[in-house]
């Protein structure tokens, strides 16, 4: 955690916290929460920013209500591909159905999360990475029971605690 854990006190937990459940919260109620006033919070959050710790702030949208109800990941592997690895990741990157891109290590290459409206349109994206030979596995999503978790201290201090 290097220069983090300086500004990672029980105070930016805690604005942490709130800022994950509801980032529209104002100033005065985190500060109200929190103990602070509007200009100590507006200075934590700013230090947040400064040390990279919040990245940003983005609404999250129900992808089924605005017509994207299937949701799949799908593995990709590149090996057969004539294409290099920045044109495979500027044809993926260009996709709109392409939610998440992730490269990894292991049998595949990269995980995509996507959305999309209907198998058909599955089908036509899963056909547009096979045209540019891409080897693809893809599993379509059920259910979401963990969709998004907030990160909190006590759950980062479990998973980071050396194994005895």
């Amino acid at each position: 955690m290097g220069n983090t854990s300086r500004v990672l006190d029980d105070v930016a937990w805690a604005i942490l916290e709130l800022l994950q459940e509801n980032a529209r919260l104002s100033y005065t109620e985190i500060g109200r929460r929190v103990g602070l006033s509007d200009t100590g919070v507006a200075d934590r959050i700013q230090r947040l920013e400064d040390a990279g710790i919040i990245r940003g702030y983005r609404v999250e949208l129900d992808a089924a209500a605005v017509g994207l109800p299937i949701l799949a990941f799908v593995r990709v592997n590149v090996y057969s591909s004539r294409l290099s690895g920045e044109q495979i990741e500027s044809l993926i990157q260009a996709a709109p159905e392409v939610l998440e891109m992730h490269s990894m290590a292991g049998e595949e290459c990269y995980l995509l999360k996507v959305a999309v409206s209907s198998i058909r349109h599955l089908d036509k994206f899963l056909l547009e990475l096979w045209q540019a030979n891409l080897v693809t596995a893809t599993s379509i999503v059920l259910s979401s029971p963990v969709a998004s978790r907030a990160i909190n201290p006590a759950a980062l201090a479990r998973m980071t605690k050396p194994e005895s």
